[in-house]
């Protein structure tokens, strides 16, 4: 009677146990039935007994060893602002597969980047040197930009100062350091002595952020000449 060779199993899958002799009945221990696929918890001597057409019987036993699964990470979840990219980085396997195969660099590798339009979940099977497999998720949320409004293009005088002004945000960084009353806030007053595009960082409570531009043309001032000073006696006419 032969009970076939020990078998290591991934805990969880099948295993089949499948007698083999001269015997003409087979029967095994822990309630296995010959030939069928049973789930492996843990490891364990599984013993056959055979008998033959005269009554003898005879055992032997074959060993069933559970392999632990690997422990996979996906890692922490992760929160990006749309447009941006970032690396998801698996452990605790040899090989990788990541799913689903959308917004990502390459699913075959352990710490691919990603770049997803809209909240998402990705999925990592690693695999072990044993064959045995386990599954963990990372999921992205993907937050808006802020909605940026801007007062509009327009012009003045030299020497003027006018007010410009940003909303959509709960930051603002003004990136024009001169002619500005303050970098810092949503509406400072300018007064550029050339044509100047102001461009401003806006940044949302979801510290996601955009950027917008208001251009000021700056136009000279009239070129004028009132004439030269004169000298008029009392009572006499003048002319400008």
């Amino acid at each position: 009677v032969f009970a076939g060779n020990d078998q290591n199993i991934c805990f969880g899958d099948s295993a089949q146990l499948n007698a083999s002799g001269n015997a003409t009945n087979y029967s095994w221990n822990n309630g296995v039935n010959d030939g069928v696929n049973f789930q492996v918890s843990n490891t364990q001597d599984y013993i056959l007994t055979a008998n033959d057409v005269n009554s003898c019987s005879n055992t032997d036993t074959v060993t069933i060893f559970s392999l632990n699964l690997p422990a996979i990470d996906a890692g922490n979840n992760q929160s990006i602002c749309i447009g941006d990219t970032t690396q998801i980085i698996a452990s605790g396997g040899d090989i990788y597969t990541w799913s689903p195969n959308s917004f990502i660099s390459d699913i075959n590798i352990n710490d691919p980047f990603v770049n997803p339009s809209s909240n998402i979940k990705y999925y990592v099977n690693g695999t072990d040197l044993n064959g045995c497999s386990n599954i963990d998720s990372i999921e992205i949320a993907v937050d808006a930009l802020p909605n940026i409004d801007l007062s509009n293009d327009t012009s003045i005088c030299i020497g003027d100062t006018i007010n410009i002004s940003a909303s959509g945000g709960n930051q603002y960084l003004w990136l024009n350091p001169s002619s500005i009353s303050d970098i810092n806030i949503a509406n400072p007053n300018i007064w550029p002595s050339n044509s100047s595009t102001y461009n401003v960082i806006v940044t949302a409570t979801n510290l996601c952020k955009d950027t917008g531009e208001i251009n000021i043309t700056v136009n000279p001032l009239p070129t004028v000449f009132a004439g030269n000073d004169q000298n008029i006696c009392f009572g006499d006419s003048a002319q400008l």
